[in-house]
């Protein structure tokens, strides 16, 4: 609801929870608005040919305006699980980024003092609400003690921004270790979008 009135955020109607006594746990649903256009996800990979670069780059600006404006936010909020599948087109071809579930403010920042259990504990929550191959390396390993915060999706973006240019994930098999030390390949023999190689 704090995000409401932006163009590319879905736009927030309503929302309601229900309670469940017997698994202790409540779920809660949200209304928003439809976006007739679909998900940006079968505009992509449907397509017969590449997209261009100059589409590629509309549809990340228009991804990142939403980011921006999420990051924004006092405390900011973090989004947490950004990828193609979580952008809707509405009948005007505008992206709107949804599926919040995961948002949090919540900043985790380890240091040497944090237990096993502990770590294990914000490992875990990353393991629930995030997407392995869009994770980022501070979500898979807290030993490395840095902070998890909005940058996550920072990380996310270039795995977006990746996917949009080659219709594949730079980290399709989700290994960590490719992951913790940012191992990925530009497909070879790829010219179309080496204007952006370097911001991948």
């Amino acid at each position: 609801q704090k995000l409401n009135g932006h163009p590319n955020i879905v736009p927030y109607i309503a929302a309601a929870s229900n309670q469940d006594t017997t698994l202790r746990r409540t779920e809660y649903l949200l209304v928003t608005e439809y976006c007739s256009g679909g998900r940006l996800y079968e505009r992509v990979v449907y397509r017969k040919n590449p997209l261009e670069v100059e589409q590629v780059v509309q549809i990340f600006y228009q991804i990142c305006r939403a980011v921006k404006h999420m990051h924004e936010q006092q405390p900011p909020i973090i989004h947490r699980d950004l990828k193609v599948e979580n952008c809707l087109l509405t009948s005007t071809g505008f992206i709107q980024l949804c599926d919040f579930g995961s948002a949090t403010t919540k900043v985790f920042l380890p240091d040497e003092t944090w237990t096993v259990k502990k770590r294990d504990y914000v490992e875990d929550e990353m393991t629930k609400v995030t997407t392995p191959m869009y994770r980022a390396p501070e979500m898979l390993d807290t030993y490395n003690n840095h902070p998890i915060n909005e940058q996550v999706d920072i990380w996310a973006l270039g795995c977006l921004l990746y996917y949009l240019c080659f219709i594949n994930h730079p980290f399709e098999d989700s290994a960590k270790l490719r992951i913790l030390n940012a191992k990925y390949t530009i497909p070879a023999n790829n010219t179309r979008y080496t204007v952006l190689h370097d911001l991948i």
